[in-house]
């Protein structure tokens, strides 16, 4: 039994692997600005000791230790939105994440699509993608935001981190909730 286990974790090894890195050619593109916060940066901010008078930390700090990557990738540039675009659409016909939400307000489309976690109440990859916003980072306008989050994480704690570290685009996911 241990050897059918090992095996069968060493097979789908690459096919984990692959999903948390299919964005990340992404970083290197022109025009491209990028936040990878990986698992071990999230283990570093989950040993911060927090004051149990302040139960808002605490909740963050407990969402923390249920995340193991976020990349944000941001672009003001309509050709790296197509090539963004496709490479969503690419990564969702081979992945089983599921379309949680779609929200269009006016020049501005957001979808939402996620992988349930370990139980109901959980997901295990949430992939968000804003195309036409008129946000503006540090004076700048910027066209496209693409989030991935990974772990094992309750959703509605997600929007609450995101607003928190100032994400783009991390304002729609207040209205995100599980089907």
């Amino acid at each position: 039994m241990k050897k059918v286990i090992l095996i069968l974790g060493m097979v789908l090894l690459p096919i984990v692997a692959s999903a948390q890195n299919y964005f990340d050619s992404l970083e290197d593109q022109d025009g491209v600005t990028s936040v990878i916060v990986n698992a071990n940066m999230f283990n570093l901010m989950s040993k911060i000791d927090v004051s149990t008078e302040d139960p808002e930390a605490e909740e963050y700090i407990n969402l923390i230790k249920n995340i193991t990557s976020l990349k944000v990738f941001v672009s003001k540039s309509e050709a790296t939105t197509t090539k963004m675009q496709n490479m969503m659409s690419k990564y969702l016909k081979k992945s089983n994440l599921q379309e949680l939400m779609r929200v269009k307000d006016g020049d501005t489309n957001v979808k939402f699509f996620m992988k349930e976690g370990s139980n109901s109440n959980k997901v295990s990859e949430l992939l968000m993608f804003v195309k036409g916003t008129d946000l503006k980072v540090d004076g700048k306008n910027i066209e496209t935001v693409l989030l991935t989050l990974t772990g094992d994480f309750d959703l509605k704690q997600v929007s609450k981190l995101t607003q928190k570290m100032n994400i783009p685009g991390g304002e729609h996911l207040k209205k995100a909730k599980k089907k």
